[in-house]
């Protein structure tokens, strides 16, 4: 009898347990069908807030799409890229798959010349996920851009590329030698400032560059951008190579180039040895009197005898145009002569009244209000004499 009481109850408690598993393991089920549920409508809203957010927020949007499961994210945001057909959403969406180490670089680089400046960094970030790949199609998109009107985002390509460590398409668009035409140096040069690149990588690409065109170019560049709001590292680097430019090299542009860098942040000049001599190695010198920088223009070397060399056509400010020959080398200011340097020599003793220019009456003040100024009301006469401050530093045919 008791036996088969214990059967009986075995049989009960059995039976119930196994009702409270059943009902524990649909509980389960539900729990995670609800959470697999939720998880996807997260996903879903955090995808739309993902292409329909511009600019500064795409960083955070990308950051709580990390927070969701990837098996998710993945999947909604291939479907939402390949049938989208807002450029905007389609762009954001690009950014999004990017950042999980899919990489759409020919989409990307095929919209680079659409990219909003608000969008430049996340842009440059999504290139990051793979810069072989990235390097590649914009070298390919950039050998499409051999006409004028596609200049400006030859040179949006050439800034993306260096960003990316890659100098060629730079050293292309900032070469002017043989070149008449050096409107894609200037784009480059324009374009720079608006592009949000991490200078550590652009400064490793450049520092041993051998191109007078990329190192002014790049200092041009560079040197747009507002040094307050650089980090100290950043700033000490270029200060360093933009110094080691202005007195190492020979040529003019570089010279000069690196130093408008170092005026424009405000930096102190190194010190360069023998500024005042002239060599021929070196395309610059100072004028001991009043500081200016010479350049050196160099003669053309000699045509071969069955080409004729292209004149040199000046437009008049009348709008005549006239062809003028330059034989052998001369010497041009570096800029303009400044209000302070003019005024500086019409008041200095060591030269007679009749060595200055007569009845001078001073620049106007509206045009020139500062010293930094250029002077001006000078005439062709005025300026041969004021020439008398540079010619004795080396007795060189002058142009300031």
């Amino acid at each position: 009898m008791l036996r088969k009481a214990a059967r009986v109850h075995r049989t009960l408690w059995g039976g119930l347990l196994l009702t409270v598993l059943l009902i524990g393991a649909g509980i389960q089920q539900w729990v995670a069908a609800e959470r697999e549920t939720n998880l996807r409508e997260q996903t879903q809203t955090a995808v739309e807030a993902m292409q329909n957010n511009l600019g500064p927020s795409v960083p955070f949007n990308l950051e709580k799409l990390r927070s969701l499961p990837e098996q998710f994210v993945l999947p909604e945001l291939q479907t939402r890229f390949a049938s989208a057909t807002n450029a905007s959403h389609k762009l954001w969406l690009a950014f999004a798959l990017a950042d999980y180490g899919e990489l759409d670089a020919e989409y990307l680089v095929s919209q680079i010349d659409d990219i909003t400046d608000a969008d430049k960094g996340n842009y440059f970030t999504a290139l990051l996920a793979n810069p072989a790949n990235a390097l590649s199609a914009l070298k390919a998109e950039a050998l499409k851009c051999t006409d004028k009107p596609l200049w400006r985002p030859k040179a949006k390509l050439s800034i993306a590329a260096l960003g990316l460590g890659d100098t060629e398409l730079a050293l292309d668009v900032c070469t002017f030698e043989n070149r008449p035409d050096p409107e894609q140096r200037t784009l480059f040069i324009d374009e720079f400032p608006r592009w949000e690149l991490d200078l550590t990588p652009v400064l490793a690409a450049v520092k041993n560059i051998d191109s007078a065109g990329l190192r002014a170019g790049i200092c041009l560049a560079v040197g747009q951008l507002p040094v307050e709001k650089m980090n100290e590292r950043d700033k000490e680097s270029w200060k360093s190579l933009a110094s080691q430019w202005y007195v190492e090299h020979g040529d003019t542009s570089t010279h000069s180039a690196a130093g408008w860098l170092l005026r424009q942040w405000k930096l102190p000049f190194p010190e360069i040895p023998n500024p005042h001599e002239i060599t021929p190695q070196r395309d610059w010198f100072v004028v001991k009197t009043n500081g200016a920088t010479m350049l050196r223009i160099r003669a053309e070397p000699p045509a071969p005898a069955d080409v004729i060399p292209d004149p040199v056509v000046l437009t008049e400010m009348d709008g005549a145009e006239k062809q003028v020959k330059v034989d052998g080398e001369f010497w041009v200011g570096d800029r303009e002569v400044t209000r302070g340097q003019f005024e500086e020599f019409m008041n200095d003793t060591n030269y007679a009244a009749t060595e200055k220019p007569v009845g001078w009456n001073g620049v106007k003040i509206v045009i020139s209000p500062t010293a930094d100024h250029p002077a001006q009301q000078v005439s062709w006469y005025d300026a041969v004499l004021y020439l008398q401050l540079v010619e004795p530093a080396g007795g060189v045919a002058t142009v300031l």
